[in-house]
């Protein structure tokens, strides 16, 4: 965080199942990060379920790059697919048909947020 290692951690890997999200909120970045110096540049992206509180919630994404887009993702899936990971691609929980626009464009965000995540990965351990 500040880059005292008191602040170290390593790598945290946690799944929250589509259908168990409550809402998913983009808070936009302000004031400083650390010791009043280094100002504050990373969105984050809270994911809450039923179990989570204000105070503690479930997911806090940090530095994604479209936060605003993940956040549509995210609801979009939970939306068409009805939280439902085996769900019939483009089949809702209602038994309706995403349009085909709309299933291509998310598709497409799903894969660039796929792609995003491998090259921060590849990062990550190329710094190691």
């Amino acid at each position: 965080m500040c880059g005292l290692s008191c602040t170290d951690s390593g790598k945290v890997s946690k799944t929250v199942p589509y259908e168990k999200i409550t809402d998913c909120d983009v808070s936009e970045p302000a004031g400083t990060a650390c010791c009043c110096f280094i100002p504050n540049v990373l969105t984050k992206v809270v994911v809450e379920t039923a179990s989570s509180s204000k105070e503690t919630p479930d997911l806090v994404l940090e530095g994604l790059e479209d936060a605003h887009a993940f956040k549509h993702a995210v609801w979009a899936m939970k939306r068409f697919n009805g939280g439902q990971a085996s769900a019939p691609s483009g089949a809702g929980a209602s038994g309706q048909q995403m349009p085909a626009g709309e299933l291509r464009t998310t598709n497409l965000l799903l894969t660039e947020i796929r792609d995003e995540l491998r090259v921060m990965n590849q990062s990550l351990k190329a710094g190691r």
